[in-house]
């Protein structure tokens, strides 16, 4: 099996090279490269636990079920992989205490030396990040493998079914732990035993609380008033901004006390902001120029939030949350950002199609009313415009939102559950 696929993949790295080399020049990153053949890979001394995460959306939701196994016990060496640049940054940031790596090439002499130096007792993979090698050789080493987070979605599950030389790999796996029963009927269509899959819900909802400091004393100092309505856009991308003030625009001329709060994902592009801003006729202030002085809002329709760490005190003072990164497709830092983060305060939600780290999430949103996906100009506009003018549906919207991510906690409990009484942990 392993040198099927290792033909495979040598197949594909010969015809493929041109555009992986014009790729890793365009990028810059070829240390990526080396890391994932094994330079410089660190030996662990001990037994130790991996788990991995490929997208964003994977290497967070692992954060909640990472405490509880450190907590379990502390001693034990904990490796957390990637596979890409910013996946590492984001792993790094946190999870300071584990071992960071990149994920191996799945050729089996890589991931046999990966294996040989980090001595997994156990691997913990996020969702469907399937490889073949690796599998393969995890399985003849019998070290276990246990699926959490696990999704098969019908776009997956139909290349799978057309790779019938994947499903034999699903015996691999020793246990699945699935997000919901529609994945849970597809893994056992594939051939895996339903003893061997547990319905326990998605982690991501594990990551949020509903605690906020200062949201009160922030609305005081910025002067808003109790009719003031607040429209903020979190984590937005520079090449979204456009967009939301052209949907902004029209609402701002019909409704007197609309304000907006702008958060940009880097606070670099707050002055490219600032221009977008004066280009619509609208005047703003941006956070780290207030001096703390209150009341320095004054008269200005706009807030750019250009400070960290403040982003989820400002979900906190606002009617209606934007959430950025997922209306305008990237190639790099794509996905989007944490549609959680204002559900939990109560807040309707407001999010672009491109939303795969929370993809979910943000479908749950929807059919239970608290989310709206938008398109575009025009549908991001009829959203903030229904809401606006709607207190009931926009009240009600965020009353839903809260419950769809209080109703969705736990499963990093029960996942950690199944391990202990599987004797893994």
């Amino acid at each position: 099996m392993g040198l099927v696929f290792n033909l495979i993949y040598f197949f594909l790295i010969i015809i493929t090279s041109p555009w992986l080399i014009y790729r890793l020049l365009l990028r810059g990153d070829f240390y990526r490269v080396f890391y994932r053949f094994g330079y410089n890979l660190k030996p662990i001394n001990s037994s130790s636990i991996w788990l991995h995460g490929a997208s964003a959306g994977e290497i967070i939701s692992l954060k909640k079920l990472v405490d509880l196994i450190k907590k379990n016990d502390s001693s034990e060496e904990i490796i957390i992989s990637v596979c890409s640049s910013s996946g590492l940054e984001l792993a790094y940031k946190n999870y300071p205490d584990c071992h960071i790596i990149f994920f191996p090439f799945d050729l089996s002499f890589i991931v046999n030396f990966f294996i040989k130096n980090l001595k997994p007792r156990l691997v913990i993979l996020a969702e469907s990040d399937f490889w073949p090698n690796f599998l393969y050789s995890l399985s003849r080493k019998k070290i276990p493998v246990f699926v959490v987070n696990g999704k098969i979605s019908e776009q997956s599950l139909s290349k799978i079914i057309k790779t019938y030389l994947l499903l034999p790999l699903l015996r691999n796996i020793s246990y699945f732990c699935v997000q919901k029963n529609s994945y849970k009927n597809r893994l056992i269509n594939l051939g895996v035993d339903k003893e061997r899959i547990s319905i326990t819900g998605d982690m991501k909802y594990d990551l949020i609380d509903d605690l906020i400091n200062k949201s009160i004393d922030i609305r005081d100092q910025l002067n808003y008033s109790k009719n003031n309505l607040v429209i903020i856009a979190g984590s937005i991308h520079l090449e979204e901004v456009d967009l939301f003030l052209d949907s902004l625009s029209e609402l701002a001329m019909s409704q007197e006390n609309v304000r907006a709060v702008i958060a940009p994902r880097y606070p670099k592009d707050s002055k490219s902001i600032e221009s977008k801003i004066k280009g619509y006729n609208f005047t703003s202030i941006r956070r780290t120029k207030m001096g703390g002085v209150s009341k320095a809002l004054g008269d200005k329709k706009i807030l750019i939030l250009d400070t960290l760490g403040e982003l989820r005190d400002f979900y906190g003072i606002s009617d209606i949350a934007f959430v950025g990164g997922a209306l305008h497709y990237r190639s790099r830092d794509k996905g989007g950002h944490n549609l959680m983060e204002p559900a939990i305060l109560g807040i309707p939600v407001i999010f672009g199609p491109h939303n795969y780290s929370f993809e979910e999430v943000g479908n749950n949103l929807i059919d239970a009313g608290g989310g709206y996906k938008v398109y575009d100009v025009k549908s991001l506009k009829k959203a903030f415009t229904r809401l606006v003018n709607d207190d009931k549906l926009r009240l009600d919207s965020g009353k839903r939102a809260k419950e769809v991510v209080l109703e969705g906690q736990g499963a990093s409990q029960a996942n950690f559950r199944i391990l202990k009484g599987m004797n893994l942990l």
